[in-house]
């Protein structure tokens, strides 16, 4: 068992002492809950993303989304709807020859989902139809390493866990971040990259097949954002049930963020993802900064998080798989 070492709460102030790794176990090894730990041994340091290539797939409730991932920095991205399995294996496959030629034959593959059965499938037509040469899965074979103060982080989605670490990626400070797909989330990571959790509410076209499913007489929608020249007043039931739909996630962000901002006691970032980002934000008063690609740059940080484990603690741990690492210590010297 590859377990965390433990330091003590009280030496991070800044930290809630309730601040756990999540946990993702994944074959014999997992990253055991405990305290916050920002000199554990797989923190690496920064910039030692650089030299990594990684194909990175974020398998959504209707879509997959992939990318060459050259360190955190995301290239040749493209959306694929979950139902098209030769369409998701041939995007791999071209994004596998943006590779440099000599990784082009030795590509692996970091696979994060929320859509068990679409992964299923996924899978094996990366290795077979994108030679692709490997394919690590976020939660089984990789832990998504990230703190937490949730009373239970075994529910909480890899989508969610991942933006969080592409936010922070990307911000290097404490940020809202807004979700905008099939549901919208709008969760909150502080400075010290300690996840603490949000809101989840239906996405657009959630909202708007609902109205029309339990409803005799409202239209089926797509999503199109309402025309800003036609004011502010639904002047039909179409351009009513649009406006209702927008202004309920924006509504839900402003107030989230202002309830965050409180508890905080400071005003945080806010960045915003998904396929319905840029239609519900761009030009937006609140929303500082678009980013598509938050969830890809999450896997790439997730994964060097756990492949960059220094040798030296690598070895200390593999040695002593099911001692305490700090037995040969007495308690004062504890970290």
């Amino acid at each position: 068992m590859l377990a965390v070492i433990r330091p003590r709460p009280g030496n991070h102030p800044n930290v809630p002492e309730h601040a756990r790794i999540c946990r993702a176990v994944g074959g014999s090894q997992a990253i055991l809950g405990c305290d916050y730990a920002p000199h554990m041994p797989n923190h690496p340091r920064r910039g030692t993303e650089s030299a990594a290539v990684l194909l990175a797939v974020a398998i959504g409730n209707t879509r997959t989304r992939l990318a060459l991932l050259q360190g955190l920095v995301p290239s040749g991205a493209v959306s694929v709807a979950n139902d098209d399995l030769d369409a998701i294996a041939r995007a791999a496959a071209d994004l596998a020859e943006l590779a440099p030629s000599d990784r082009q034959h030795d590509l692996t593959a970091v696979v994060a989902s929320v859509n068990p059965p679409v992964s299923a499938k996924v899978e094996p037509a990366l290795l077979d139809r994108a030679a692709v040469a490997r394919v690590l899965r976020l939660g089984r074979d990789l832990p998504i390493t990230i703190h937490t103060s949730l009373d239970d982080d075994s529910t909480v989605g890899q989508d969610r866990l991942l933006a969080c670490l592409g936010a922070h990626a990307v911000l290097d400070g404490a940020c809202v971040v807004v979700d905008a797909g099939t549901c919208v989330t709008v969760d909150f990571i502080d400075g010290a990259a300690v996840f603490h959790g949000g809101a989840i509410a239906p996405g657009l076209a959630m909202m708007l097949n609902a109205m029309h499913a339990g409803t005799a007489a409202l239209p089926r929608l797509d999503v199109a954002a309402p025309d800003p020249s036609r004011g502010p007043f639904g002047k039909d039931t179409a351009h009513a049930m649009t406006i209702g739909a927008f202004s309920a996630v924006r509504g839900l962000v402003r107030l989230q963020a202002e309830r965050y901002a409180e508890a905080y006691q400071a005003y945080p970032s806010i960045i915003a993802t998904g396929g319905d980002a840029a239609a519900l934000f761009e030009g937006d008063d609140l929303v500082e900064r678009i980013e598509p690609d938050l969830q890809l740059i999450g896997i790439a940080r997730a994964a060097h998080l756990a492949l960059a484990l220094d040798d030296e603690h690598a070895t200390r741990l593999s040695t002593r798989d099911d001692e305490d690492p700090f037995d040969d210590q007495d308690d004062e010297a504890r970290p």
